[in-house]
């Protein structure tokens, strides 16, 4: 019985991973980046509206959840299907207002798996 558990295990931990269909087993977690948004005084700041541009098409991408109040999504693995193997900027805008108050740059990459930051803020503080 030991044995055959032994076998189990290592067979169940590779099937409950994806492959990407090049032989690569990615795992079933959701990456995201995310931005905070806050005061000087470092309250959080609940924006009316955020999204993101992929400057390279102007695409606009939303999303519609937001972490806790003043953390914001700038990217997940939902879109990932569109920047495998790739790398381009992006802008997290964000209103408050009627006026942007958060405009900042991002570098993302897709890999195999998940998307991953290369450059950006993890926080912004506004006025």
């Amino acid at each position: 019985m030991k044995k055959l558990l032994l076998c189990l295990v290592p067979v169940l931990a590779i099937t409950a991973c994806n492959k990407s269909g090049t032989g690569i087993v990615c795992t079933q977690e959701l990456r995201m980046i995310t931005i905070k948004v806050m005061t000087p005084a470092k309250s959080p700041v609940s924006l009316d509206s955020a999204y993101t541009i992929r400057v390279s098409n102007n695409e606009r991408i939303n999303y519609q959840h937001q972490m806790s109040v003043g953390t914001y999504v700038v990217h997940d693995d939902s879109y990932h299907h569109r920047l495998r193997r790739q790398e381009d900027q992006f802008r997290f805008i964000g209103w408050k207002n009627n006026q942007v108050v958060v405009n900042e740059p991002y570098r993302i990459a897709g890999d195999q798996c998940h998307i991953n930051k290369r450059s950006g803020a993890d926080s912004v503080i506004v006025q």
